[in-house]
């Protein structure tokens, strides 16, 4: 399941996805080796990373328009 604010953080749907990956990429006739090299050694960290960006920059592109943004922790404001 994905955190609350949209990170997924279930590492057996990742390593599930990487396993299909995996397959497809067998069959469109790349070896498992070869795609574990393109994702950088680890398929499953390598599709949670993509997801967790894309979630960060979609929630960043809403938070620019915000009017009443929240202050990261830690500012402090007068």
């Amino acid at each position: 399941m994905g955190s609350e604010i949209g990170f997924e953080e279930d590492a057996s749907a990742f390593e599930q996805h990487a396993e299909l990956l995996r397959a497809e990429a067998e069959e469109a006739g790349y070896t498992a080796e070869e795609l574990t090299e393109a994702c950088g050694g680890d398929i499953a960290a390598f599709l949670r990373d993509r997801q967790n960006l894309a979630t960060d920059n979609e929630m960043q592109d809403k938070l620019a328009g915000d009017p009443f943004p929240i202050p990261p922790s830690g500012l402090k404001q007068d």
